[in-house]
């Protein structure tokens, strides 16, 4: 299964790349468009939605550079980082698109939590454990994510108050994770995220969230 979950993901990976080309010319007809509306806008509310999408299409474009490494079989370039701002900055993102019913909140450590992490693929592996959140509860709930240092490293955390999962695995998931949810027909899908996760020294574990839900855990390399 694992072999089988593997091969999928490495031809996911080539299709992906494959396209990534005209993702990159398409996000920069966007960012454009988006800069020409800048220019002839006086409305402030207006200027407000033209920064939300500047930085939405700077993450489409790191997203978009990251699959074409991904088809190249480029390296990652980790870098120190503080967790705790990175998940700061990306906030608004999360919000937007966790939609008018979906409320995302920090519980963000009060210091600095350096790590040693590649921010494209922080970024990818925030963005997606929001979006299966959103998923679980159906749109509608509550979004919790957080960091702290612990003694065994830094950690973040992602917990809703959907379904919670059914089996909770121990220790650190397989590149191929699976979860299943109670009540849920689909499974919780991590096998991106932890192979980026794994490849770059962290792990990544499942627990209950304080809500009776689901938390996906990623501990990191300290910084």
């Amino acid at each position: 299964m694992i072999e089988h979950d593997a091969r999928g993901l490495e031809n996911a990976t080539r299709l992906a790349a494959g396209t990534a080309e005209d993702l990159g010319h398409f996000v920069t007809r966007v960012r454009d468009a988006v800069e020409r509306l800048a220019v002839i806008s006086s409305n402030p509310e207006v200027h407000s939605e033209v920064e939300s999408l500047r930085i939405a299409c700077t993450r489409a474009a790191e997203l978009t550079s990251q699959l074409s490494a991904l088809g190249r079989r480029a390296l990652p370039q980790p870098q120190v980082i503080d967790l705790t701002r990175a998940v700061s900055d990306m906030l608004p993102l999360l919000r937007r698109m966790g939609g008018d019913e979906t409320r995302v909140y920090l519980d963000c450590c009060s210091e600095p939590v350096p790590v040693l992490i590649d921010p494209a693929n922080l970024r990818h592996a925030m963005l997606h454990l929001v979006s299966q959140a959103r998923a679980a509860m159906e749109g509608r709930g509550r979004i919790v994510v957080g960091t702290r240092a612990s003694a065994t490293g830094p950690l973040l955390w992602v917990g809703d108050e959907g379904p919670p999962f059914d089996v909770l695995p121990v220790g650190v998931l397989t590149s191929a994770a699976r979860a299943r949810r109670s009540g849920k027909n689909a499974d919780l899908d991590l096998t991106a995220t932890t192979a980026l996760i794994l490849r770059a020294g962290g792990e990544v574990s499942l627990s209950e969230s304080p809500a009776g839900g689901g938390q996906v855990e990623i501990r990191f390399p300290a910084g």
